[in-house]
């Protein structure tokens, strides 16, 4: 089965886990909100706290 952009829209909604290190930046990793223990696995977006910026900050 593939994803349609349909369901990609539909799945939008993100979660959040902040991981704090005491010697380096934080780090953020995003996962759609409904993901499954399977997609939970693969399907992340990892960041440090200093690349991440406000959608306001540049409209």
């Amino acid at each position: 089965m593939s994803i349609t952009f349909k369901d990609m829209a539909e799945r939008c909604g993100l979660e959040g886990t902040l991981i704090k290190r005491k010697t380096r930046a934080n780090i953020y990793v995003c996962y759609p909100a409904d993901a499954t223990d399977e997609e939970l696995r693969t399907m992340w977006i990892r960041a440090i706290q200093s690349d991440l910026t406000s959608l306001a900050d540049h409209r």
